[in-house]
């Protein structure tokens, strides 16, 4: 039986209301017991938490042979947003993606995010998500392609499965 997962009590009642079952948790504590999930679909969340704690997470409650789908943004997804943003009057939706650069540059330097609101959002790599696949026993079986933006995706589309007999 699928079930969704999020923070957002408002998106909990909404899908609740059009009959789905979902449980509000993180993606860094999933209450969900240790390798009883068949799949994963993660779309845009890595960028709003603690990827290494999520990522660990989705590899310990996958069965082995598990698989996951996962979406997420990449750094050309920001730089767009800076482009756009500075011919558009909304001074915040510039902020939002400058900071989000700024915290990401700070977060691979120093492995910390900038404190508050100005570290909440941080954009992926995919070094840094292979070797977090590595590092859980999860092996990527497609790098589907993605936009670019100055030669930078925009987006990450991966299949991942989690290793047979780890």
């Amino acid at each position: 039986m699928a079930t969704g997962i999020d923070v957002s009590i408002a998106s909990l009642r909404l899908c609740r209301q059009r009959g789905l079952r979902v449980v509000q948790a993180r993606a860094e504590e999933l209450p969900i017991r240790t390798e009883v999930v068949d799949g994963v679909v993660c779309k845009v969340t890595l960028p709003y938490t603690a990827e290494v704690s999520a990522v660990t997470e989705i590899a310990r409650v996958l069965k082995a042979g598990g698989k996951v789908y996962l979406c997420s943004h990449a750094a050309g997804y920001y730089y767009y947003y800076v482009r756009y943003m500075a011919f558009s009057p909304s001074v915040r939706r510039l902020f939002y993606s400058l900071r989000t650069l700024v915290n990401t540059w700070f977060y691979v330097a120093t492995r910390r995010r900038l404190p508050g609101f100005l570290g909440d959002t941080i954009y992926q790599s995919r070094r840094r998500l292979y070797r977090y696949y590595r590092n859980n026993d999860l092996k990527l079986r497609e790098d589907c392609p993605a936009p670019n933006y100055l030669g930078l995706p925009v987006f990450f589309y991966h299949s991942v499965s989690k290793v047979e007999g780890e």
